[in-house]
């Protein structure tokens, strides 16, 4: 896909059912284990397809086990994930807004968990599944499936 136009409407429309899917089973998931998500939180994942970040706001609405949602200021950026994760932390920050994780796939989380600067402290004390530390923040991290393994790490 090198070369293509990144905001085509087929990458658009591929971008979309992403999101969709990242947010959905990760927000289904959580609401089986009764832990709920806050009404609006990002969504972001690395697209291999053109090689650039795509994170965006998720709004949910609950209705008793059912949830239903919608993404807007989507977001196609050329950044590095850990560096649109301090973005995000920044802004958490500034609005003093706590305890709203970041949903991702495992690929993403691994891109964040290796980057410099970034400490993975584990699941503490906290619903979601892990928590990551980078130079402006902690930020909770939720995956579609938390069994799935998101992080090589080097034999000691």
């Amino acid at each position: 896909m090198a070369g293509k136009d990144v905001f085509s409407e087929e990458n658009k429309h591929r971008i979309v059912q992403e999101l969709k899917r990242i947010g959905a089973i990760t927000v289904s998931r959580l609401m089986s284990e009764n832990i709920k998500v806050p009404n609006n939180c990002p969504v972001a994942f690395f697209d291999n397809d053109t090689k650039y970040l795509v994170v965006a706001d998720m709004w949910i609405d609950y209705h008793e086990k059912i949830f239903s949602h919608r993404y807007s200021n989507i977001d196609i950026t050329n950044a590095t994930p850990a560096q649109h994760v301090d973005n995000i932390i920044e802004a958490y920050k500034a609005m003093k807004i706590t305890g709203t994780p970041l949903l991702c796939d495992e690929n993403t989380l691994d891109m964040i968990a290796t980057a410099d600067g970034t400490t993975v402290l584990g699941h503490i004390n906290t619903p979601y599944d892990t928590l990551v530390e980078r130079p402006g923040g902690v930020i909770a991290v939720c995956l579609p499936d938390p069994n799935v393994p998101w992080i090589s790490i080097p034999s000691l």
